[in-house]
């Protein structure tokens, strides 16, 4: 399965949904919408994994990279799993990504009103 980008930005701030699998074919096309949010003045991403059905070292590797470009401008990169996400939590836990970002558990149909509000979050 192809992987679907769709975002939604606000002043310095995006939400990018990400659906299907995030893997090494698909992590130079989620790699360029990273970068090309970054380049165009986002300082704030959240990334929702909710609908992410596989995510390889390479989808890892792309998340590790956006975090260090936003890093390096002041901005921040939150990762948004649901519950079910169990494969994502744990791959992150193992590779010890979940100490690195930002993760907030959010319910699968769950909206966001205010995108900034997503960057207002402790460390999971």
């Amino acid at each position: 399965m192809d992987l679907v980008i769709e975002e939604v930005r606000f002043n310095d701030c995006a939400l990018v949904r990400l659906a299907g699998e995030f893997d090494v074919w698909s992590a130079p096309k989620a790699k360029a919408k990273f970068l090309d949010l970054i380049d165009d003045g986002v300082k704030n991403i959240a990334v929702d994994l909710r609908n992410v059905e596989f995510m390889d070292s390479s989808g890892m590797g792309v998340l590790l990279g956006c975090y260090k470009r936003l890093k390096g401008v002041d901005g921040k990169l939150v990762i948004l799993i649901s519950e079910k996400n169990t494969h994502i939590a744990k791959v992150l836990r193992i590779t010890g990504l979940n100490k690195v970002f930002a993760v907030r558990v959010v319910g699968e149909t769950q909206g966001f009103a205010n995108i900034e509000d997503l960057f207002v979050v402790e460390r999971a």
